[in-house]
């Protein structure tokens, strides 16, 4: 039977979702996503003892290749689960919903529930300050866990969240976007090869990140066109240096292998099983990391965005969360 304690609705859930932030929690240390706010005057601020006024107001958009949500027939069948895979186009945490309805349930209790809303209690989960130990992907994401079950003594829902922090981290995102370090590897290697690169332009910083989401989105989507890199590319030298060698811990970290014998640079090369939602982690981490190039180039300035094109963000996930908690007609 499920717990009997206090919880949320799932609207409310999908409200607090968007206001969580990891790195900036309140100075109370309470937790919005595993703790239940008290119940407040009607003119009460609400959010002042579980928001921090630093928190990222998070604007995810769906990551359409991870993501699988089930219509209203098939959620009322025993096993059904619904995942919503997101990214935050401001702060690049990267955010997992998951509503189960586990084969204990039945059709017909399922069915006789339909149009309820969900009442969420929190079970067990692994944060900032709880007894379990931080999990750290082998990626160096620090991973947040939280799981719910229905309060309805008939439904069998069962809702996990995953909260994981960007991948490109501060190290990697300078050396992709700070202009210095960018303008210092390109004259190198100007003077290096001057013959053939004088007179080309320094990249801006828009144009490197595009460079290498060019790069990765062939090796995930058009196997065809991912080839060796030279490293004596123009475009490859002036971007991250002579042979790579500056940018050589970013790109060994994202699947590049440096052939000496050949000069070159090897992209990824993920499984060519394309079934979605990704179930194969290398295609996952791949495009983790498309996705959060894009939010990076959105984010750079109208200067640097002139003259160049890449592709607009994906829709915001307000009505993919609500579908994942079966909430969107509520």
């Amino acid at each position: 039977m499920p717990p009997q304690r206090p919880g949320k609705t799932a609207p409310r859930l999908a409200e607090d979702i968007r206001l969580y932030d990891p790195v900036h929690l309140p100075g109370t240390g309470l937790n919005l996503l595993s703790q239940v706010p008290p119940v407040y005057p009607e003119d009460a601020d609400k959010t002042v003892d579980f928001v921090s006024p630093f928190a990222c107001q998070h604007t995810y958009i769906t990551k359409e290749n991870q993501t699988y949500l089930a219509t209203a027939e098939q959620r009322r069948r025993p096993g059904i689960s619904s995942k919503l895979s997101a990214v935050c186009s401001k702060c690049r945490y990267h955010l997992q919903v998951v509503m189960h309805h586990s084969i204990s349930g039945n059709a017909f209790a399922l069915s006789s529930m339909a149009g309820h809303v969900h009442h969420l209690v929190y079970k067990s989960g692994r944060q900032q300050g709880s007894r379990m130990a931080e999990e750290v992907t082998d990626k160096g994401q620090v991973v947040e866990t939280y799981h719910y079950q229905c309060s309805h003594v008939p439904c069998s829902a069962m809702v996990s969240l995953r909260i994981l922090s960007p991948l490109i981290n501060p190290q990697f995102l300078e050396l992709l976007s700070d202009p210095d370090l960018i303008r210092e590897r390109a004259e190198e290697a100007i003077a290096d090869q001057p013959e053939r690169l004088e007179g080309m332009a320094i990249p801006t910083p828009i144009t490197v990140l595009d460079n290498l989401r060019l790069y990765l989105h062939n090796a995930l989507h058009s196997h065809e066109r991912s080839k060796a890199i030279s490293s004596s590319n123009k475009r490859f030298m002036l971007s991250f240096g002579l042979e790579g060698t500056a940018c050589k811990d970013v790109l060994e970290f994202l699947g590049f292998v440096y052939d000496s014998e050949a000069g070159s640079w090897q992209p990824p090369c993920p499984t060519p099983w394309t079934l979605q939602p990704y179930q194969d982690t290398q295609r996952i981490f791949l495009d983790d990391i498309i996705q959060e190039l894009l939010c990076l180039l959105h984010q750079r300035p109208a200067s640097e965005k002139r003259g160049v094109s890449f592709p607009a963000l994906p829709l915001q996930s307000t009505n993919d969360i609500l579908s994942a908690l079966d909430a969107l007609e509520c």
